[in-house]
């Protein structure tokens, strides 16, 4: 029988094979926190991810089979590749890796449903993308691409906005320009809906003085900006039935598709954080669990955001949080600060702040602004209780908070001799 040590997020899966493990611990330590990886004997050869301790302990009190620790080695992953009747190929042991990594059971049927999610997938991080869609329990196409865009550091809020925004001006004057192209009543709507959305967008990345973040409601937000692009559907097939000068009618498509993309790249980057804020069905109930959002930066002149990271309620399967017993992390950038990650840990009213930072200068400034934080605090009935300034190199990884794995190259198998 073989079980798992489960260390979350201290490590990555970055397509290659787990290292061998220095130093194999005893079998009384590597119970502490372990999961089950179980040879299955029948015809079917499964090895499933259990973590259910309990079981393992009655198992072993029954049958009283002595027991030794090893590290998980590159040869684990072919037996159970031989079991599953799947070649023991380079690809099928990264596939087999990733999976135990997320803590997806090793089954023949799961393998299956992972290489389909790859299949004719082009961009990076397609596996990793793949296997976290399915430990979600998304298994489509469409997720796999959002999440591939997530891992490439390509979806930014506050940049497909600014885009958005941009469109809508051009379309705007597309609108001006051809109006004899619809009746005067559609033409004034679709004119009033282009300016209110861009009212609404100029309000979510206007530069303030003032750290007050914009949050949406992502639902509805998704629900108005799909119903836009439905919409611009609507008026493009229109368009094409128009008998006006044909020309015209072509550079007013071709605008209106243009700013259709748009409107279908925020899509994205919304449905992105809703994707990654989604628990995973294996792994939610061993570490905690955040709920996700991106939203503009309102303290920066540049296309920048900030990312907000929120601790949801144990074995909650919504995004629900508590507001009196929560973590929040915030990750962003200022002309002054540079890059900063802010991890508050709230408890009722008391409140601890960690400063996370690569410049010793603003280590300084936060320590000197600590007293003015604290009196602020204290106008909101909240007691600073602790703050801490920690200067490192490398900034915050997101994934570790969103995406908890075990590491491999801390997994010891159990070996159970008769």
């Amino acid at each position: 029988m073989l079980s798992v040590e489960f260390n979350p997020g201290s490590s990555r899966y970055s397509g290659g094979l787990p290292k061998k493990v220095e130093g194999a611990v005893s079998a009384e330590e590597a119970q502490s926190r372990q999961v089950s990886l179980s040879s299955a004997r029948d015809a079917a050869g499964v090895a499933a991810v259990s973590a259910d301790t309990d079981v393992i302990e009655t198992q072993k009190q029954a049958y009283k089979v002595p027991e030794r620790s090893s590290p998980l080695t590159e040869r684990d992953l072919m037996d159970v590749l031989f079991k599953l009747q799947k070649a023991p190929n380079a690809e099928n042991k990264q596939v087999l890796a990733s999976m135990i990594q997320h803590g997806i059971a090793a089954t023949a049927q799961a393998m299956d449903d992972i290489e389909t999610l790859m299949k004719g997938q082009k961009d990076g991080n397609v596996l990793e993308s793949a296997v976290v869609s399915y430990s979600k329990g998304l298994k489509n196409s469409k997720t796999v691409n959002l999440l591939s865009s997530f891992f490439a550091n390509d979806i930014q809020m506050s940049d497909r906005f600014s885009k958005l925004q941009q469109s809508l001006s051009q379309f705007s004057n597309f609108l001006s320009a051809h109006q004899g192209l619809m009746d005067s009543g559609l033409h004034t709507g679709v004119a009033s809906i282009i300016q209110q959305l861009s009212e609404d967008l100029k309000r979510l990345t206007k530069k303030s003085d003032t750290a007050e973040l914009p949050f949406l409601n992502r639902g509805q937000s998704l629900k108005d900006l799909k119903a836009f692009s439905d919409f611009l559907g609507g008026l493009d097939y229109r368009l094409s039935k128009s008998k006006s000068n044909l020309a015209d009618v072509s550079a007013f498509r071709s605008g209106l598709a243009q700013l259709k993309r748009a409107v279908g790249s925020s899509i994205d980057a919304l449905a992105s954080q809703l994707v990654l804020s989604k628990n995973s069905e294996f792994l939610s109930q061993l570490s905690d669990i955040f709920a996700f959002w991106q939203v503009p930066n309102p303290m920066a002149a540049a296309r920048k955001s900030i990312d907000v990271l929120m601790k949801k309620k144990k074995h909650s399967k919504e995004t629900v949080i508590d507001p009196e017993n929560t973590r929040i992390v915030l990750r962003f950038e200022t002309p002054e600060l540079g890059e900063v990650a802010v991890i508050i840990d709230l408890d009722k009213n008391k409140m601890s702040y960690v400063f996370e930072t690569s410049s010793g200068e603003t280590k300084q400034f936060v320590t000197e602004m600590s007293a003015d934080l604290k009196d602020r605090m204290d106008t909101l009935n909240y007691d600073l209780v602790s703050l801490k300034t920690v200067v490192k190199e490398q900034k915050i990884d997101l994934k570790e908070y969103l995406l908890p794995t075990f590491d491999l190259d801390k997994l010891h198998r159990i070996i159970t001799e008769a």
